[in-house]
């Protein structure tokens, strides 16, 4: 969330943000002049180049102390102003790491974004972004016009309105995969018809198949364990009960038995004493 809000320079929006530092007067300066040819197509107002007076807002730090963002005041001396986004990337001298390389390439492809005039197609398609002003490639640097909003709760209106956005951002970028022309939303919505009917198994739809499968064959297995010991209790009930049966018919047999001696033996030995 952090880097969304970086990308789309959101933290200029937060009402009284306190000023860390200030950017050289010189850079400012160079910045707001170079952005001034496109302050008419952004709807702000055309300021005289030699009258600039220029006042700079740090608003938020990027990745890894890798530059900031800064919010630049522009005026001519008259009742004209404006206030725009910079974003100055500043690369740590010497060799890069793996980490400072990919926040490079981060950036690199945020310029891209910029420049080539996608962020121009997604204004185009009703998602309010912010409108490309300037763009430098080497050091990275893109001016862009300030988003207007205010620091709050997300209520039931912002959240439609999030997702709204949202929604509007992938269908351009759905329509614009299936080529230009007439056509296109058809197109689209064929792509969609179709993806819909080959859709495949999700993988957590799958991963439940198989569990619900292991399961219901423990289940079975502990099952036939259980139905195992329950035949082996009762045939071992059906053994003691014929032998008591056996002793109820002969009971003369019972009383005349020795009570002493051959039942030592058995304990001892295990088995009956052999015959006289």
């Amino acid at each position: 969330m952090a880097r969304f809000a970086e990308f789309f320079a959101l933290p200029s929006l937060i009402a009284g943000a306190t000023c860390i530092q200030n950017m050289q007067a010189a850079d400012a300066r160079a910045l707001v002049a170079a952005a001034l040819p496109g302050f008419a197509g952004a709807g702000l107002p055309a300021l005289n180049a030699r009258q600039l007076q220029i006042r700079s807002r740090q608003v938020q730090r990027l990745w890894g102390g890798m530059g900031e963002v800064v919010e630049l005041s522009a005026a001519d001396g008259g009742e004209r102003s404006a206030a725009v986004i910079a974003k100055v990337v500043r690369l740590p001298a010497g060799e890069l790491s793996i980490g400072d390389a990919r926040k490079r390439d981060s950036y690199a492809v945020e310029r891209a974004f910029y420049q080539n005039g996608y962020a121009a197609r997604l204004l185009e398609a009703g998602c309010d972004v912010p409108v490309c002003l300037h763009t430098q490639e080497t050091p990275i640097r893109i001016v862009m016009t300030k988003l207007e909003g205010e620091e709050g709760r997300m209520e039931r209106p912002q959240a439609e309105a999030a997702l709204t956005w949202l929604a509007c951002c992938h269908a351009e970028a759905r329509y614009a995969a299936a080529g230009p022309g007439a056509a296109s939303a058809a197109a689209a919505d064929a792509l969609l018809s179709s993806g819909a009917r080959r859709r495949p198994t999700p993988r957590w739809a799958a991963g439940c198949s198989r569990r619900a499968v292991t399961g219901v064959l423990l289940a079975l297995v502990l099952l036939a364990l259980v139905l195992l010991a329950l035949v082996l209790l009762v045939l071992v009930l059906l053994v003691l009960t014929s032998l008591c049966r056996y002793l109820d018919t002969r009971p003369d047999e019972h009383e005349a038995m020795p009570t002493r001696g051959w039942e030592v033996y058995i304990v001892i030995y295990g088995s009956l004493p052999p015959p006289c």
